[in-house]
């Protein structure tokens, strides 16, 4: 029985092949296996994955240096079987036993947005977001198609952390999504829309002074890196805190 290949992207580059870590991995051949899970399955032509490999510089022995790539790839992701890497219609894909966790977030991310009940999108965004460990693919060559293919990738696992994040507040557990906020704006900490959560689930947690404290820190963080003022959302956020802070203790928390 052919054991399962699991691809992981989202956070270190990491492989398994059943129950087992792949080894060798690296340099060009980690750049190939990242083009190919990007693909989604589909076949990428030769022509693409050379120029994914080396940009506007390719080594005039490109195409046989591609296959050896090839060859070593498959041999990390499952000893001589093919079916790791599949060849066909000019260029290569990854086979039907190779899964990525890139993949299986986009499919229940999806299944989430098409779902009415809030709890059963709540349930199938904690499995989304659990294989979330860090930056999507760190290690694999900076490349122009590369930074483009991550700012795209975090830009859905964060749609899909604010979602879940609203959804624990629905849910009366404010308390979860700070946890959670508080991460996610130390490592975007211009992305306005995760300040407003932040400070909402603050609030909702009875920590309004802290909120406020909060507030004055990514408006300083504006002006100081952009330039500019907080938008109209967090502004008007601000205000209703204020109008109600006399409901809730004084003192204020420090910030960790």
């Amino acid at each position: 029985m052919t054991e399962k290949i699991f691809v992981e992207l989202l956070g270190d580059v990491r492989v398994r092949v059943g129950s087992r870590a792949a080894v060798g991995v690296v340099g060009k051949q980690r750049v190939l296996l990242a083009a190919l899970c990007l693909a989604g399955g589909r076949p990428v032509r030769a022509e693409e994955l050379i120029d994914r490999l080396w940009g506007d510089e390719p080594p005039a022995s490109a195409r046989t240096t591609l296959r050896g790539y090839v060859r070593r790839l498959r041999t990390a992701l499952g000893g001589s079987a093919r079916g790791a890497v599949v060849s066909g219609q000019g260029g290569y894909r990854l086979g039907d036993g190779v899964e990525t966790d890139l993949a299986r977030f986009q499919r229940l991310w999806a299944a989430a947005r098409g779902c009415a009940d809030p709890g059963r999108r709540l349930t199938l965004l904690d499995e989304a977001l659990r294989g979330w460990r860090g930056r999507p693919l760190p290690g694999v060559e900076p490349d122009g198609w590369v930074r483009e293919a991550v700012v795209g990738i975090e830009e859905e696992l964060l749609q899909a952390a604010e979602e879940w994040c609203d959804l624990r507040v629905g849910s009366g557990e404010p308390g979860a999504a700070v946890v959670r906020l508080t991460g996610l704006v130390a490592d975007h900490p211009l992305r306005e829309t995760l300040w407003h959560r932040l400070i909402l689930g603050l609030d909702g947690c009875g920590r309004t002074a802290e909120a406020l404290e909060r507030y004055e820190q990514v408006r300083r963080r504006l002006a100081d890196e952009l330039g500019v003022a907080p938008s109209g959302p967090l502004r008007r956020l601000h205000r209703a805190l204020l109008s109600d802070r006399d409901r809730y203790p004084a003192q204020s928390m420090a910030f960790r």
